[in-house]
């Protein structure tokens, strides 16, 4: 497993590079981080230390069918891991996504709860280059 690290200060797409595990950062294409959508979503899906995700990582998009697919099977319903899959797939504007915005913000932890924040902000606003 990797360490996530949380920091609610995600501005740049550097920033948000540093977040990514290595072969994350590396499948991604950098000028795709400038889509709100993409960039919140991967904010989101920084903060679980669960590798699971990585694989559903492409160079343009992610796999939402098959990550949501895995994750459901993985997690209780309840467990933060998969309540913030589907906060990701939410803020991507996956049609399937089951996101609990109420146990997000009840339920995660401080960190979490600011990776949560943080990607609502970059949902909005976007990150800089």
């Amino acid at each position: 497993m990797t360490t996530a690290l949380i920091n609610p200060n995600v501005d740049t797409i550097a920033d948000l590079l540093t977040l990514l595990p290595q072969s994350v950062a590396d499948t991604v294409d950098r000028e795709t981080l400038r889509e709100n959508d993409f960039a919140s979503a991967l904010r989101m899906l920084a903060s679980i230390k669960s590798e699971g995700w990585h694989r559903f990582v492409r160079t343009y998009r992610i796999d939402w069918d098959g990550l949501l697919a895995w994750a459901r099977r993985e997690f209780r319903t309840t467990d933060s891991v998969l309540v913030r899959i589907e906060i990701a797939a939410s803020l991507a504007g996956h049609r399937d996504s089951q996101a609990l915005l109420m146990y997000g913000a009840r339920a995660l932890d401080d960190d979490n709860y600011a990776a949560l924040m943080d990607a609502l902000r970059i949902a909005r606003e976007g990150v800089a280059r």
